[in-house]
C-alpha cells in the first residue's frame, strides 16, 4: 500500500483549464514535473520550478529542476532529490509550478486528495484534463504590455536636480 496524492491544477491565463494529476508520495518532484510536462504535452528540455506557496499563492521554498546558483544554497531544493512526501504537508498544501520563468507563467496545484492504494500502475497520472492547456512558451510579441508612455511634467519629484553635462568633455 502506497500513499497517492491527488492535486487539482489551474491556471490564470486559461479559465476552461482544469488538471487533476495523481502522483505517489515516495515519488521525488522531478517524476512529477515529468508527469506534467508528458501529460500537457510540453517540451521537456525547458526550465521548471515548484514552489510551496502560502493560501495567498505566494511563493515561499523552491524545489528547482537544475540548481543554477553559484553557491551552496540551502533554502534550495531539487526535484531529483527531493519526495513529494518530504514536502506534502498539511490537507490542502499549495504548489505553484512555475513552467515559463521569463513571463512567470505558472499551474497554481493543490492538493486535494490524500489516499492509500494498491499500486498496479504508473505514476504521475493525468486524472482529468480538460479546457484549453496553457501554451508552455509565448514569445514576446505575443504578450501585451498595459503601461501609460506619455511623460508629464507633473510626474518629475521638484527636488530632484541633475547637473548639466555641457562643459565636460566626453
Amino acid at each position: 500500500m502506497v500513499e497517492v496524492y491527488t492535486f487539482r491544477g489551474l491556471s490564470n491565463e486559461e479559465d476552461s483549464f482544469y488538471l487533476e494529476i495523481s502522483v505517489r508520495s515516495d515519488q521525488t518532484f522531478l517524476d512529477f514535473h515529468n508527469g506534467i510536462q508528458k501529460g500537457l504535452g510540453f517540451d521537456k528540455g525547458q526550465m521548471a520550478s515548484f514552489y510551496l506557496t502560502n493560501k495567498k499563492w505566494e511563493k515561499e521554498k523552491e524545489i528547482t529542476l537544475i540548481d543554477m546558483s553559484d553557491e551552496q544554497v540551502e533554502d534550495i531544493l531539487n526535484m531529483e532529490g527531493t519526495r513529494i512526501k518530504e514536502m506534502i504537508i498539511g490537507e490542502k498544501t499549495r504548489l505553484l509550478y512555475v513552467f515559463d520563468f521569463f513571463f512567470e507563467r505558472a499551474l497554481n496545484l493543490e492538493l486535494i486528495n490524500k489516499e492509500l492504494i494498491d499500486i498496479t500502475d504508473d505514476y504521475p497520472q493525468i486524472m482529468t484534463c480538460r479546457g484549453t492547456i496553457p501554451s508552455q512558451l509565448i514569445s514576446p510579441g505575443e504578450v501585451s504590455y498595459d503601461f501609460d508612455d506619455t511623460f508629464d511634467e507633473d510626474d518629475l519629484d521638484p527636488d530632484i536636480r541633475f547637473e548639466s553635462l555641457d562643459g565636460v568633455d566626453l
